[in-house]
């Protein structure tokens, strides 16, 4: 879940809802960043639908390995490049 607390976006977790309470509890997991910002936006959709937008390192740099080669117009010779 995403929500605008003290002029940031924050992905938390629902802890604990008492019957009683009017209000959940729970803790912040990640701050996202400044609303309207579009990073920040673009992590936020893809948080409340439960899709990554963090890799492994080892996937990140397989990544721009293939991205440097793209760039410099060779043909990477058995290796699937896909851009997110």
């Amino acid at each position: 879940m995403v929500i605008k607390y003290k002029l940031s976006l924050v992905q938390v977790i629902i802890t604990d809802w008492p019957e009683k309470s009017k209000n959940p509890f729970g803790k912040i997991v990640e701050v996202l960043g400044k609303p309207g910002d579009h990073n920040t936006e673009m992590h936020s959709i893809l948080v409340e639908y439960g899709l990554p937008y963090k890799f492994p390192d080892e996937i990140e740099k397989r990544h721009q390995n293939c991205l440097s080669k793209l760039l410099k117009k060779k043909s990477p010779k058995g290796e699937i490049c896909v851009m997110f």
